[in-house]
């Protein structure tokens, strides 16, 4: 481990991806935000609030370590940082076709709208919680463009911990909602890798 600080122009395109994510969730945080009025059940409890201090916390403390060189393992091969970005893109796209394909169905709260239907279609034909899928993807992409296993390894538990306690709480109201239709639904399909899990 050793600490070297130093801000190269691969730094600022670090830099970009960081802050592609962060006005990626800010945006959906900004526009994704049910009318109360079309609400019909919310289940949020202190999920989203955690969902936000563990994933901004990951970011400031991933870049910060990125920038101060500080690393467990140096991943120093040049595809890594190539499979990071193609990791990254990959992971935004599945995260914006599911938002896009939910529409007004996607919600930063846990809740069903008024007249929502279950979204068995599109990239939801396989995975239950694609958004989730593209999260973690790109936090992964990121870690290989820092080519940082100590960011990787932040990047990944916070990720994980978010998306797993955020899976919980909404399956539990889809269940209570769609009942034997969703029960159906999720021996049909994978909660975020196929064939994985």
């Amino acid at each position: 481990m050793f600490l070297n600080i130093s801000f190269s122009g691969y730094d600022f395109i670090v830099l970009l991806s960081v802050l592609i994510i962060s006005l990626s969730g800010i945006f959906i945080n900004i526009n994704k935000n049910a009318d109360k009025n079309n609400i019909l059940f919310e289940s949020d409890s202190a999920s989203i609030k955690l969902f936000r201090f563990l994933i901004i916390a990951a970011i400031i403390i991933g870049f910060l370590i990125y920038i101060f060189r500080i690393d467990i393992i140096k991943l120093n091969y040049k595809f890594i940082p190539v499979l990071g970005f193609v990791l990254f893109f990959v992971g935004i796209t599945i995260r914006w076709i599911a938002i896009v394909s939910l529409g007004k169905a996607f919600n930063v709260k846990v809740t069903i709208i008024k007249n929502q239907k279950l979204h068995t279609s599109g990239i939801y034909k396989y995975i239950r919680h694609p958004s989730y899928t593209g999260l973690i993807i790109y936090y992964i992409g990121l870690a290989l463009i820092m080519s940082n296993m100590l960011c990787l390894l932040i990047f990944v538990s916070a990720s994980l911990t978010v998306v797993l306690n955020r899976i919980k709480i909404e399956e539990r109201l889809l269940t209570k909602h769609y009942k034997s239709e969703y029960l159906n639904y999720k021996q049909q399909t994978y909660r975020i890798f196929p064939f994985i899990f």
